[in-house]
């Protein structure tokens, strides 16, 4: 989730609130179980780095009176939480000691930063399953991975308006392309012609797949194999977020990709949203980060941003939180 499109959303890692989490002191394991490494400077006013197990939060001191966001101005640097995954926050070079961190959360989140009077980013590298409780304890001042919206991660932290959407699509032969639309779809032809559908393991499609009645389901490691699989006639069709499978189609000429797909669960439709997440005692900063997100929403520099990174129009998304939350 965001994680790699073939697996969104995982398990919160803390158990929902309803109040502002403490800032707990910074311990020997709560550094261990975030990340170790370096700190180092990058282009484009990001810093990506990992916590030594020995380092403080190293970061921004407790805010004084103006607020948060009054501290990180005066700071001039904010600190992003990122899982290190292609597209959404992630390490993509070294110079020397130096290391580059760039993607969907870093791009965006530098641009309205700026807007807001704060300088520079640093992206902090931490496994997925940690970005939650590492906001909790103060390692970042806000989770920028493209963490999906779930109701229960609406109790544990504050999202901005999200800013992207992940819907779903089948990859083909292009003899098959206009045979399936929806899982239901699936699940009908499967039934009067027999049909294979890949999925990756694990992931959400595969749920959806069984949810809608499809039997016949061939679990794959990843979207690559899901190429494979479709191409040597072993599936006819891989299910993938609606960004993997438009990547997938660009290696084979002979693959085609169907319009994109709303899944739905228990009825309803599944918005895989992905925002911006921070502290739950950090309204103030949320709300001003929201108001210029949502003007580089409606001018169009948001998806000027996240063009390099695979996100089309398609991903773009007027979900609001009350839709989620």
């Amino acid at each position: 989730d965001s994680v790699p499109p073939t697996a969104p959303v995982l398990p919160a890692t803390t158990a929902p609130v309803s109040a502002p989490p403490p800032r707990a002191p910074l311990t020997r394991r709560h550094l261990l179980g975030v990340a170790a490494g370096l700190t180092v400077t990058a282009g484009a006013g990001v810093t990506a780095y990992r916590l030594n197990v020995d380092d403080g939060p190293g970061g921004t001191e407790d805010p004084k009176p103006g607020g948060l966001l009054a501290a990180l101005r005066e700071k001039g640097v904010v600190r992003l939480g990122i899982a290190d995954e292609r597209p959404y926050g992630y390490v993509d070079g070294y110079a020397g000691s130096d290391i580059h961190a760039t993607g969907v959360g870093p791009a965006v989140a530098a641009a309205v930063f700026k807007r807001l009077g704060v300088r520079r980013t640093q992206a902090a590298t931490t496994p997925f399953e940690m970005l939650i409780a590492g906001l909790g304890v103060d390692h970042f001042d806000v989770i920028a991975t493209g963490l999906y919206v779930t109701p229960d991660r609406c109790r544990q932290v504050l999202f901005a308006t999200p800013h992207f959407e992940l819907r779903d699509a089948f990859l083909t032969a292009r003899r098959g392309a206009a045979t399936v639309t929806s899982y239901a779809d699936v699940a009908r032809v499967q039934r009067q012609d027999g049909f294979k559908l890949a999925c990756a393991a694990g992931s959400q499609q595969l749920e959806y797949a069984r949810e809608a009645g499809v039997k016949d389901i061939l679990p794959l490691v990843d979207p690559e194999a899901g190429l494979a699989a479709v191409s040597t006639g072993r599936a006819d069709a891989f299910a993938g977020t609606h960004l993997d499978v438009r990547a997938l189609a660009k290696k084979d000429s002979e693959v085609a990709v169907s319009r994109p797909v709303q899944p739905t669960s228990g009825g309803r439709p599944v918005h895989n949203a992905g925002a911006f997440a921070f502290a739950r005692d950090q309204r103030e900063l949320r709300d001003a980060f929201d108001t210029e997100l949502r003007k580089i929403k409606k001018s169009g520099e948001l998806l000027r941003l996240v063009k390099p990174f695979g996100f089309t129009k398609a991903e773009m998304t007027d979900t609001a939180l009350e839709d989620i939350c």
